[in-house]
């Protein structure tokens, strides 16, 4: 999964861009395990490592801020395939 990702400084992001907000939880001998922030089916705010579920930002000032407030969050482009590589989950109602 993480040949994708490529972080960007909050520095660096760039107006009107998407981006999602990931944090690495890797340790020391381990390769990086990126946590992905998303919307889980039934509108929790969670921590996953499915890009098709992932919450996407604007890159803008709030973009900034927050990833001022936490250093351990990081802005992570979305690829131009995005939709086609990753399917959202669709409610079913039966």
């Amino acid at each position: 999964m993480t040949s994708w990702i490529k972080t960007v400084e909050a520095n660096e992001v760039e107006e009107g861009q998407p981006y999602f907000l990931g944090k690495n939880v890797a340790t020391d001998g381990v390769p990086p395990q990126w946590y992905l922030h998303a919307t889980d089916i039934k509108g929790k705010a969670v921590m996953s490592q499915k890009p098709g579920i992932a919450s996407r930002f604007l890159g803008g000032e709030k973009l900034r801020e927050i990833l001022a407030k936490h250093p351990e969050l990081k802005a992570i482009p979305v690829p131009a395939d995005a939709d086609k590589r990753w399917t959202r989950r669709k409610r079913r109602y039966w």
